[in-house]
């Protein structure tokens, strides 16, 4: 059972795909940037670094803290050019499978700190999760990318 820990942010979601899909989508570039990113640089190996672009323009920078192809990934990150008001926080990635056509996929972001800044750092998280994971469930489950992208993106 999944107990609250404070300050983080804990959300999921089912997608309708066996989990070797659900993990690519989590730990490859290409997986990345169907539906959350607009570029990503990384590989899923333990102290690479990781960057990612998201659709708003956003650039997250960090490093990789665990990588368990079977279960899940680990990165801490920084975004661009807040990195002292929000200092850096973790984002856990696991992927389950549920039965061969169907898997959960559930981040747990933590590290947010107390503080007028970091109220709104995780109000911006909880809101980047919350719309970023409905939109793996509808690129995986219908086929659809709701992110309003910039001109030339994938």
């Amino acid at each position: 059972m999944y107990k609250d820990v404070p300050d983080s942010i804990h959300v999921a979601v089912t997608l309708a795909c066996g989990s070797a899909k659900a993990r690519d989508l989590l730990v490859t570039p290409r997986g990345l940037t169907s539906w959350l990113a607009t570029e990503a640089e990384f590989t899923a190996q333990v102290g690479s670094s990781i960057r990612l672009k998201l659709a708003g323009g956003d650039e997250i920078e960090g490093s990789i803290e665990g990588f368990d192809a079977a279960y899940g990934i680990a990165y801490s990150f920084v975004h661009e050019g807040v990195r002292r008001a929000f200092g850096t926080t973790v984002a856990r990635w696991s992927w389950e499978g549920l039965s061969p056509d169907y898997a959960l996929v559930t981040l747990t972001h933590t590290g947010h700190g107390q503080g007028d800044a970091w109220q709104r750092a995780y109000q911006y998280h909880l809101e980047l999760w919350s719309s970023s994971l409905r939109n793996l469930a509808s690129v995986v489950n219908e086929g659809r990318d709701l992110r309003r992208l910039p001109a030339g993106s994938p």
